[in-house]
Order: structure tokens, then sequence, then C-alpha cells
């Protein structure tokens, strides 16, 4: 009998660690899914956001969409540069005019929504790049094969979740 209680918790514990992984695999797909949901919304305007949304990020996100949409193909491809979107923008006389109504005397250096920002930085190419080496990072850390490991995978899928959600809009 002892022996058969001693086996018992740890099955059970087995069990349990599985099905912790299998929900965080899946919590962190639907993380990719809301990330590239929220992109698709940003980049078509499939959803229309009113200019004021989120302290002007929706005036920031029309003007950031037409700037993209007016991009030649190989630019849509590889970007305008790093952390180039406040130079680029910033040429075109639309894109300033309109900001101005809203910011005067103010220059604006990013999208206000990370993938978005690097969608137009670094092109389809470097954002699909980007957010490979963050999922794949999390893939990995949910993989730990030693217990340390396995201690810091919760931690760390924490702060990566609330620095995305925070850097999305």
């Amino acid at each position: 009998g002892i022996l058969y209680l001693h086996k018992r918790p740890d099955s059970h514990l087995i069990r349990s660690e599985k099905v912790t992984e299998q929900v965080l695999k899946y919590l962190c797909a639907a993380g990719l899914l809301v990330i590239l949901t929220v992109l698709l919304i940003q980049v078509t305007g499939i959803i229309d956001m009113p200019d004021t949304f989120g302290h002007n990020r929706g005036l920031i996100w029309r003007l950031s969409r037409k700037v993209y949409h007016e991009l030649p193909l190989y630019r849509k491809l590889i970007g305008v540069g790093p952390d180039s979107y406040g130079n680029y923008t910033m040429l075109d006389w639309d894109f300033m005019m309109q900001l101005m109504e809203y910011y005067p005397n103010m220059r604006v250096t990013t999208a206000h929504s990370e993938p978005f920002t690097t969608l137009i930085n670094l092109g389809i190419a470097g954002a699909a790049a980007y957010l490979a080496m963050i999922f794949s990072t999390v893939f990995s850390v949910l993989k730990g094969r030693t217990e340390a490991e396995k201690a810091y995978r919760i931690p760390v899928i924490l702060a990566l979740v609330s620095y995305h959600v925070n850097m999305l809009v």
C-alpha cells in the first residue's frame, strides 16, 4: 500500500504538469493570434476606430495605415529602415498636417503599436522574423527540461505577455 500511495502523487503531478504545459501552449498560441488580429485591424482598418480612440491612437493608426498602404511593394516587404518610422512619416506632408491638428508642434516616432511600428520599420519580413523570435522563445521556455527551467517558465511568459499587451496599443 505504501508503494501505491507513493506512486499516485507522482503520476498525478506528472499529469498536472502536462496539463499546465498544454494550457500554457494554448494561451501562447492565443496570444499570437491576438497580436496578429490587432495588427490586421490596424493595417486594414476593418474595424473603424475613431481618431480619438486611446488618446488619439486611432488617428495615428489611421495615418500609419495610409503611409503603409502607400509604400512601394519592396518597402512593404523590407520596411523603411530600423527606427525610421518618425523620419519617414515626417516627410509625408498629409501625415504632418493631419497630425498637427491634434498634436501641434509635436513629432510622432512610432505608430503607438509595436507590431505596427515594426511592420513599417522592418516590413513584412522583419515583422514576421520578430514575432517568430518572440514566440519561438516562449515555446522553448515552455519546453523547460530541468526543474529550474520549469520553475521560470510562468514568470518569463507573464513578463512577455505583459510587455506585449502594453506595446500592442
